[in-house]
């Protein structure tokens, strides 16, 4: 018997949601599992690469 997966990456967004209700109604047709993978975006390698906030009273950088 082959095993059905449906892997769906949940960040919270509402297209994630809209995308799990999606799936939920593909494995109830087809006696498929879904397996959830939780997406941190509170962090990431990438939000330490930012662009320094500044002052109206900073001038060109030198």
């Amino acid at each position: 018997m082959v095993s059905k997966r449906i892997v769906v990456c949940l960040d919270g967004s509402k297209s994630s949601l809209r995308g799990l209700d999606t799936a939920i109604n593909f494995a109830k047709q087809s006696d498929a599992v879904i397996i959830g993978v939780h997406s941190d975006t509170s962090f990431s390698g990438f939000s330490a690469v930012r662009a320094p906030i500044l002052s109206e009273k900073s001038g060109p950088m030198k």
